[in-house]
């Protein structure tokens, strides 16, 4: 069975979290999706706030890590992907599709 170590409570109005994603490399960390677009970067551990990520416009719908590492592809409802360094906060490419929200992102490596 599972132990509840800590919880978290955020204001709906201003981080209504809608995506929680674990990245690879960052341990003890979680990555945190609003409905308002901004990120959060948590420590589980220290219960710390790490950083705050601005966001891209739109509710976060999706997170998923690239090959890169510190790098992840971030969903949005608006139908926009960006590829984000989040150890930098800088975004190196966006894609957008039509037909409304992004939900789901994988990557294919080894071809």
């Amino acid at each position: 069975m599972f132990k509840v170590v800590f919880e978290m409570q955020f204001q709906p109005k201003s981080f209504n979290i809608s995506v929680v994603f674990c990245p690879l490399g960052y341990a003890n960390k979680l990555l945190l999706g609003s409905l308002q677009g901004p990120l959060q970067l948590w420590n589980v551990k220290s219960q710390k706030h790490v950083y705050w990520f601005k966001g891209f416009g739109s509710a976060v719908t999706c997170i998923q890590q690239a090959p890169a590492f510190n790098v992840c592809a971030i969903g949005l409802d608006n139908g926009r992907v960006y590829l984000h360094n989040i150890r930098f906060d800088i975004s190196l490419m966006t894609f957008s599709q039509d037909g409304g929200a992004v939900t789901a992102i994988d990557f294919r490596t080894g071809m």
